[in-house]
């Protein structure tokens, strides 16, 4: 009777927590440690914003993350800001943890932070490759192309067509070797502006590798009509002959 009392107790405790954190019933029925899971729920900081009468696949995601991984509790702590998680960080983030990909709890809050806030962001438009690519560049320390791609220096266009040379990565390490090299473009001065070169990104690229390429690009930063294309098509042509001192 006493064990009975004693697992009546704990059940009360565990569903109470559930409300307490605003985990939709459905989550619960993929729980593979249920002692676990309750220690989770005890180590969150805020509950899970509402979702109404619908659950998302990738609110699912989060609430079943959250129960089985202390690691996705620490990401959802450090998204709490006045004791509330933004429910625009849901989606990114549950789609996020659906790809199975193992991550930094504090970069993966970080990557989540900064991808809500882009410009023009809507949680109904959520590209998981771009969340992934953002992942990857914060993990591996290339802030200067984080830079580039996701604080106005690159157009849309030009991340939607360096996304799609990512597509088929599998693993982290795949879209790591997919985007190598696009690292170049750090080396860019800081004021050059990318999105003129969306349109033509590879050929670009291609003339990046060149050797000098990028002593020109410094001396081209004096003068605002040395910055396009055209401009470098010309002086690599230059350049290369050998006629350019």
């Amino acid at each position: 009777m006493n064990k009975y009392l004693e697992n009546t107790v704990w059940n009360l405790e565990f569903l109470d927590y559930t409300r307490k954190v605003n985990l939709p019933k459905s989550a619960l029925t993929q729980i593979r440690d249920k002692a676990a899971a309750l220690e989770h729920m005890k180590l969150l900081q805020a509950k899970l914003p509402d979702a109404g009468y619908h659950v998302s696949g990738e609110r699912q995601a989060v609430s079943v993350s959250l129960l089985a991984d202390r690691k996705t509790v620490e990401v959802l702590n450090l998204l709490t800001a006045d004791q509330k998680i933004n429910s625009d960080y849901v989606e990114p983030l549950g789609k996020f943890l659906k790809t199975g990909w193992e991550f930094e709890p504090d970069v993966l809050a970080n990557c989540i932070k900064r991808y809500v806030q882009l410009e023009g962001y809507q949680s109904c438009s959520c590209n998981i490759r771009d969340v992934q690519l953002l992942y990857l560049l914060l993990k591996t320390g290339h802030e200067k192309l984080v830079d580039i791609l996701y604080a106005g220096r690159c157009s849309r266009e030009a991340r939607k067509f360096i996304l799609g040379e990512c597509c088929h990565a599998d693993s982290f390490k795949e879209l790591e070797n997919s985007i190598e090299k696009y690292y170049v473009l750090e080396s860019l001065p800081k004021d050059f502006d990318v999105s003129n070169e969306a349109s033509h990104i590879c050929e670009f690229l291609d003339i990046l590798r060149q050797p000098g390429a990028l002593s020109i690009s410094h001396i081209s930063k004096m003068s605002e009509s040395c910055c396009s294309f055209k401009y470098w098509v010309h002086i690599s042509e230059k350049y290369f002959e050998g006629r350019f001192k």
